[in-house]
């Protein structure tokens, strides 16, 4: 059946520790209900000329700036493959910045090794967010804007910078990393995909969908924290609590975690982030904001749009 038509809290708070001293941080999203796109035949780089593959990347940046539309899934079988959409479509979007098309953070995902073993690979992923998927809580994301198959409901901690970090062939070390953040967030990022074919997320599909752009639907970025209020040791000690109640629940569906969770601490997870963009020759420019994977999170099945 379909949910009703109440919208649905989701609030992340800081349980046992809060990354400012003497207070506490949340952040709430709303979802409402909606429909899934269509399925349909999917490509393969491979095969495509560099015409079809303009055009492909052209479809996929349309698809976030108007949601209801629906796209070919891509058919990739490296993360190498599938960062070569997501280079197309960080261009394609930005020479579309009028349309709300500019880059302003990055995700890490299979942010854990549970997570990188289960899906047959070697680090973790990364995707581009663009500013029409970027909201500050409290925030009203309507199913419609989405337009896509929901994953899940994630609670993370984001960091905005307060420099760029240019690449380089040395790594960045944690501490060098760390100078470089301006605030902490408590955020949630609502996983989805634009091809729901693609899923679930497997090691058949992982790769698709880091493509289309890693998965990610919306991030609602809640209360920001000094950095130089924060204690980088206790990151991965910080607990956090993710919880949605709807009219039909008795109790409310809680999952729990905390930031070790994030690749043994949320800065390690920013730093992988850092350099894996250093790798590839990605600068990452001041302000930007990057959030780090889940500490906690609901699947689809535990949402409140239920199976769907």
């Amino acid at each position: 059946t379909r949910p009703s038509r109440s919208l649905f809290v989701f609030m992340l708070s800081c349980l046992s520790r809060t990354l400012a001293v003497g207070g506490g941080a949340r952040v709430g999203a709303y979802v409402l209900p909606g429909r899934l796109l269509a399925r349909s035949t999917q490509t393969n780089i491979a095969d495509e000329s560099p015409q079809e593959f303009a055009t492909t990347v052209r479809a996929m940046v349309s698809s976030r700036l108007y949601p209801s539309m629906s796209i070919q899934p891509v058919k990739v079988t490296s993360l190498s493959e599938a960062y070569k959409y997501q280079s197309g479509i960080v261009a394609c979007a930005t020479r579309r910045s009028r349309e709300g098309g500019r880059i302003r953070g990055w995700k890490v995902g299979a942010s854990n090794q549970a997570a990188i073993e289960k899906l047959g690979l070697k680090e973790a992923f990364r995707g581009p967010l663009f500013a029409p998927t970027l909201r500050r809580s409290p925030s009203t994301v309507a199913w419609g804007e989405l337009g896509v198959a929901l994953f899940a409901v994630e609670a993370e901690f984001a960091f905005t910078m307060s420099k760029t970090i240019e690449p380089r062939s040395e790594p960045y070390t944690e501490a060098e990393v760390w100078q470089a953040v301006s605030t902490v967030h408590p955020a949630i990022e609502i996983a989805a995909s634009r091809s729901p074919s693609a899923l679930p997320l497997s090691s058949a599909t992982v790769h698709s969908l880091v493509a289309d752009y890693a998965l990610h639907g919306v991030l609602v970025v809640g209360e920001a924290i000094p950095a130089a209020q924060v204690n980088p040791a206790s990151l991965s000690e910080i607990a956090v609590t993710l919880s949605r109640q709807t009219s039909s629940d008795a109790e409310p569906v809680v999952a729990e975690g905390k930031g070790a969770n994030v690749l043994g601490s949320p800065l390690t997870s920013l730093s992988w982030l850092v350099n894996a963009l250093s790798k590839d020759g990605i600068t990452l420019e001041e302000g930007t904001i990057v959030t780090t994977g889940a500490a906690a999170l609901l699947t689809s099945a535990q949402g409140p749009w239920g199976g769907e």
